[in-house]
């Protein structure tokens, strides 16, 4: 990613205009590194969002839909003790990867911007039959965790 947003730079001096297929591939390699950084933290609740969205969108599937009632709660507990930490966690490891301060501002933006969508999304399926029909404990509010994460992306930019 450091060498693309370098030859991008170049590139986009040499020949404006003509570096937008660079900026796809860069912008995909940068949200397919920020899900690695993630997954230690939130692999479970990432492939849990994934999953269930896949088995909502196909009526085929929606039938075969199984409540895991405890596997959920232990995602849902496990973020509500742990979202700071994993969160200062992941934005630690994206910005000493990389060496260019765009980089690492670009790094750290799409660290919180996911972070905060898989939490907005995991609250969406869980508001969705099947899964609306338990009261799901420890569930942090998403304008909690928003409001930390415009904070942290204020006070560090």
């Amino acid at each position: 990613i450091n060498n693309y947003q370098t030859l991008l730079g170049a590139w986009g001096d040499y020949a404006p205009g003509e570096s937008q297929d660079l900026e796809r591939k860069l912008e995909g390699w940068r949200k397919q590194y920020v899900d690695e950084i993630l997954t230690p933290s939130l692999g479970a609740m990432i492939l849990f969002v994934q999953t269930a969205e896949s088995y909502l969108t196909s009526p085929a599937l929606a039938s075969k839909i199984r409540v895991e009632t405890a596997t959920i709660q232990d995602i849902a507990s496990e973020f509500s003790h742990n979202w700071r930490a994993s969160l200062e966690s992941a934005i630690r490891w994206s910005t000493a990867d990389f060496d260019d301060p765009k980089s690492v501002a670009l790094a750290k933006q799409e660290v919180l911007r996911q972070f905060l969508t898989y939490y907005q999304r995991f609250l969406e399926v869980l508001k969705k039959e099947p899964y609306s029909a338990t009261a799901w404990a420890d569930l942090v509010d998403k304008h909690v965790i928003t409001v930390e994460v415009k904070r942290y992306n204020n006070a560090n930019a």
